[in-house]
């Protein structure tokens, strides 16, 4: 595990966070409110579930990719393919 702090927040390196491992992830947001970063935790431990049936509705908006291929895109991204 990796933390680094910065003007700009918190970067996770190698971190693995999941529900199956409560005391990691109890870990992470006592280490991250340890150097002031407890909301940035909350935002990535806690759900992260966006109801877009809203804009879909109002705006006839629908997303420029699914979740699948963002994530896809973000791992090759991060790997550097």
């Amino acid at each position: 595990m990796y933390l680094e702090t910065s003007g700009v927040g918190l970067t996770l390196i190698q971190f693995h966070l999941s529900a199956g491992n409560p005391p990691r992830k109890r870990l992470f947001e006592n280490l991250a409110s340890m150097v002031g970063k407890g909301d940035v935790a909350q935002r990535l431990c806690g759900n992260l579930q966006v109801d877009s049936s809203k804009a879909r509705a109002l705006l006839g908006w629908t997303p420029p990719f699914s979740v699948e291929e963002g994530l896809k895109a973000t791992v090759l991204g991060l790997k550097g393919d």
